[in-house]
């Protein structure tokens, strides 16, 4: 992996842990997965 994807993979991985913080303490984490990835496990 060259220089520029690795950063757009640790750009990625900011931006959905920083979605993740944000979520509402009332949610359910396993739900909010679903949301921010876009897919079921």
């Amino acid at each position: 992996m060259n220089n520029e994807e690795q950063q757009f993979v640790n750009e990625r991985d900011a931006r959905l842990w920083n979605a993740a913080d944000h979520r509402p303490s009332n949610v359910n984490p396993g739900g909010c997965m679903h949301r921010v990835l876009g897919y079921a496990l």
